[in-house]
């Protein structure tokens, strides 16, 4: 969880820059507001890192329900910002034991868990300002679960939704 959170920090210092008045922002201090900021918003910028393919999966989810956001490609041409971060982690969930002879052969069976975690925000009040106004925290423990960031992106969708008016 450590990485997650040193790479959240790394983006937010990042995206801060690059929406800033002033190319010389100290460290960032953070505002706290709330999920109805949303409304009106038009523009959002989604930074999935390198990974372009987890993007481009965002990107789809959240065009199929809000068709009228535009997606920026750029930090400085939105309104707000949808940072995902991921992380998996792997544990023994069992041994298998199977019986061969007079003995018995005994494997490990292990299991990874992928965690992911979208911090939304905004440009704060200051140049040095960030604006954090939701969390989204999801995981997948199996292949038959769908991908973090799919989930991560309807989180989105439905408190965007909410904050617009627009709930089915």
């Amino acid at each position: 969880m450590h990485r997650q959170q040193c790479r959240i920090g790394s983006v937010a210092v990042t995206l801060i820059l690059a929406l800033s008045v002033s190319a010389m922002a100290q460290t960032p201090l953070y505002e706290y507001g709330r999920i109805d900021e949303l409304r009106g918003v038009k523009v959002i910028y989604i930074d999935t890192g390198t990974d372009l393919e987890v993007r481009q999966n965002m990107i789809k989810e959240i065009a199929k329900k809000l068709p009228g956001l535009q997606i920026a490609s750029r930090p400085q041409d939105a309104t707000i910002a949808l940072m995902l971060s991921a992380d998996s982690s792997t544990f023994l969930s069992g041994v298998q034991a199977v019986p061969v002879g007079n003995s018995t052969l005994s494997t490990p069976q292990y299991r990874s868990v992928i965690y992911g975690s979208g911090i939304l925000i905004m440009k704060g009040s200051g140049p040095d300002r960030i604006r954090i106004l939701a969390e989204f925290k999801e995981s997948r423990g199996t292949i038959f679960e769908r991908r973090v960031s799919t989930n991560i992106a309807r989180d989105f969708v439905k408190a965007y939704q909410k904050a617009n008016g627009k709930t089915k």
